[in-house]
């Protein structure tokens, strides 16, 4: 009997095994469940900085486009109707142009979006956007944005003749 027990043991041991063990299949699936983590992380990195890319240039056709209106209302500016701190509210600008760009900042997604309108030399005029940055690390502050605001992008551009 011990004879036929050591031949079956044999027999059953020189069989070459078939399939993965077990050990195998959880090695294999811990490395595919960290490679499709890490391309989720790259996924969603790319995914933010396509919305900031996208929100960049929504804010640039808003100065674009406020710059356009100002150099249409020339005279509005000569006379300081732009300016901040402008007292005047009877002026197209303070009436109409102000106001609906601030709307289209707002439409356009950009949160907590602030203008600035300054006086940098004979005629010309700095027209400044800033808005809430998603992620602090990546903010955009472009030209002369002056002081910089932390967790903000900053857009800028000169009007004048």
């Amino acid at each position: 009997m011990s004879s036929k027990f050591l031949d079956r043991y044999q027999t059953k041991s020189s069989v070459q095994q078939l399939g993965f063990s077990l050990i195998e299949v959880l090695v294999a699936m811990l490395i595919a469940a960290v490679v499709v983590g890490g391309v989720m992380l790259a996924h969603a990195q790319n995914l933010r900085q396509s919305h900031d890319n996208m929100l960049l240039r929504r804010g640039h056709l808003i100065l674009s486009n406020l710059s356009q209106r100002m150099l249409v209302s020339h005279q509005e500016v000569l006379l300081g109707y732009y300016d901040d701190g402008s007292v005047s509210k009877s002026s197209w600008a303070q009436m109409n142009d102000l106001p609906a760009v601030q709307s289209q900042a707002k439409n356009a997604g950009l949160t907590n979006a602030q203008f600035s309108i300054a006086h940098v030399g004979e005629g010309v005029r700095r027209i400044t956007l800033q808005w809430k940055a998603h992620d602090v690390r990546h903010a955009v502050w472009r030209k002369n944005c002056g002081e910089v605001v932390l967790g903000m992008h900053c857009l800028d551009i000169d009007v004048g003749p």
